[in-house]
């Protein structure tokens, strides 16, 4: 077997201990690239989550006191306009008291509306869902087949007040949610009905997507984030979800998985890159390193094998500036040590 000259030994030695700590720094960040994704959705999503269930919590805090307003100030055709203009700015499509027998007594719609939203239907429907406290029912079509959330408060002779509600806000605090390339945000009713979706037919039809995971939980008063297969995707997502209290309307901000494992191996990728230039660099720096001690040592022995050869003129030529001050004392030492020879030599 050939024997391992020293730069070599050095070389690997010192290539092995800065090697070392770099692959299992690109170790780690392979193996948690991913979870690091998870973890920074995890954190986004539900914060988006909740920032539109703050908006629809004002929202139905307004449109619940504007209710109420409807329902115990007194009506006369000044007063009517009023609340007529002031509905309209909140997305009322219709308004109507009734009494216990389901008559209209004061009806009324803002000014942009031509379509009746509350018929007969509705108002006996509505009316048998009526109490105390405003109520907001899951969302259904009017009388002109539109999505709309019915709102309604039982009044003191047996009747209702009764407020048919456009979903056009809801619909556009979902349309500015934007996350990753698929990444959407979806609001459901109390009934796990679709409010807004970046579908528009789903809006339109009330998709039930009550059997979906998150909507489930959501339907069950919960926050958090989960894992589910979308069927409007057709692909697993992470998605952050809470529930609005006041009326139990659920909002989810999911993001494919897919998304998530491709900027993991970005990541990877990139720490792939890094690792291998890092061991490049490091074995270069290595065997520099080596030559630095080596060289001067071959050059010595390379000396001694001349004086042993009879060149008793041979020394060890000066180390470069940088070389390490033990290898300056070594050659000159081995050069005081030549010179004594030569001179010994010389005076027999």
């Amino acid at each position: 077997m050939r024997p391992m000259r020293l730069r070599y030994w050095l070389t690997g030695a010192f290539a092995l201990v800065a090697i070392i700590p770099i692959v299992l720094l690109g170790i780690w960040i392979e193996e948690t690239a991913l979870q690091k994704e998870f973890d920074a959705v995890e954190e986004k999503h539900l914060l988006l989550a909740e920032n539109i269930t703050a908006a629809l919590e004002r929202y139905s805090a307004d449109t619940r006191a504007a209710l109420q307003m409807f329902a115990e100030v007194p009506q006369s055709a000044e007063t009517q306009q009023r609340l007529a203009t002031f509905a309209e700015a909140l997305g009322f499509r219709h308004f109507c008291i009734v009494d216990a027998e389901g008559t209209v007594l004061h009806d009324f719609m803002p000014s942009d509306e031509t379509q009746n939203s509350i018929d007969a239907g509705l108002i006996g429907e509505v009316l048998q869902q009526a109490g105390p406290d405003v109520k907001f029912l899951p969302v259904k079509a009017d009388a002109a087949g539109r999505p709309t959330i019915l709102m309604t408060r039982a009044t003191a002779d047996g009747g209702a007040a009764i407020g048919a509600l456009s979903t056009d806000y809801i619909v556009h605090l979902g349309e500015m949610i934007d996350s990753g390339n698929k990444g959407h945000a979806a609001i459901v009713d109390q009934a796990g009905r679709v409010l807004a979706h970046p579908k528009p037919d789903w809006i339109a039809e009330r998709r039930d997507i009550s059997k979906v995971e998150p909507v489930q939980r959501m339907m069950r008063g919960e926050t958090g984030v989960t894992r589910f297969f979308s069927p409007a995707a057709q692909k697993e997502m992470i998605s952050g979800y809470t529930v609005v209290p006041q009326t139990g309307w659920g909002v989810m901000v999911p993001q494919p998985v897919s998304e998530l494992e491709e900027q993991a191996r970005d990541v990877q990728t990139l720490a792939m890159v890094v690792l291998f230039g890092g061991v490049v660099a490091a074995t270069l720096l290595a065997w520099a390193a080596a030559s630095a001690v080596t060289r001067p040592l071959e050059k010595a022995v390379a000396a001694a094998s001349e004086i042993g050869g009879g060149v008793y003129d041979a020394r060890i030529p000066s180390p470069q500036a940088w070389a390490p001050e033990e290898v300056k004392t070594l050659t000159r030492e081995l050069n005081r040590m030549a010179e004594s020879i030569e001179e010994a030599h010389g005076e027999t």
